[in-house]
């Protein structure tokens, strides 16, 4: 029997432990194939356990037969884990933090700058930065690839816009004035960046493949980039070199 076959049987048990240990033993006495890999592979200390994942169904075995047949190294293991979990709620409190502080500057926003200056762009930007930083403060807690691919949408749906944000307001500052229809265009191309990005999980254009890693008891997306992924780099050179000229310019004049 494979281990494809037995991971089916895990999901299609109804009493998962109390099954899959009694499931294990017998292979452990009647398969000498699945016998050495288990002593060989399972019991391995090199096992990185910084990439253990509670979703993954044969990080699941692995503890489950360490816990019934190795209970010496499934003890180690758990102290491992425990240290990394604590690790990985240090980082998701400090996205955390972070999510909280960018949140306090709307508000400050409306106090203090309107008053003397009314800017919406900045205030637009503020709002940007508030879900971008929610965005990172959610792939910090996520446990599977497609939350954390869900989180990575909601932090591009801020990044998207910050550039376009930090552009007029540069541009107003060096007393650039623009139409309704430019600003217009520069909307439809955010949008348009987003929608790319969006795709993501359904078409492989902007990552063909992705993955959930832990590291140091952190989660985070490592991503196989498809052939638009060079469009928003594109579309960030494009934005500072106009932000550029247009300093350039206000300076000649």
């Amino acid at each position: 029997m494979s281990f494809n076959d037995l991971c089916i049987g895990l999901l299609n048990s109804i009493a998962f432990k109390n099954s899959i240990l009694l499931y294990v033993r017998a292979l452990l006495k009647n398969d000498d194939n699945f016998n050495f890999w288990t002593l060989n592979i399972l019991t391995n200390d090199d096992y990185n356990i910084d990439e253990y994942n509670p979703n993954n169904m044969k990080d699941t075995l692995y503890l489950l037969i360490l816990k019934r047949f190795y209970s010496k190294r499934f003890k180690e293991i758990s102290r491992q884990i425990s240290k990394n979990n604590k690790r990985r709620m240090t980082m998701a409190i400090a996205y955390g933090l972070i999510f909280a502080f960018s949140l306090i500057m709307p508000p400050l926003y409306f106090a203090f700058i309107r008053k003397k200056q009314d800017e919406p762009w900045l205030f637009v930007l503020f709002l940007c930065v508030c879900v971008v930083t929610l965005g990172y403060f959610l792939v910090s807690l996520s446990k599977t690839v497609e939350f954390a691919l869900w989180a990575n949408k909601i932090t591009y749906l801020g990044k998207v816009f910050v550039p376009m944000c930090m552009f007029m307001i540069i541009s107003k500052l060096c007393g650039f004035t623009y139409k309704k229809w430019f600003l217009g265009v520069l909307i439809g191309l955010a949008i348009l960046m987003y929608a790319v990005v969006f795709t993501t999980g359904w078409l492989d254009w902007y990552y063909t493949s992705a993955t959930l890693e832990f590291e140091n008891g952190s989660a985070y997306l490592v991503k196989e980039y498809g052939v638009l992924h060079l469009t928003n780099l594109i579309y960030v050179i494009a934005y500072f070199v106009a932000m550029l000229v247009v300093c350039i310019t206000s300076l000649v004049k």
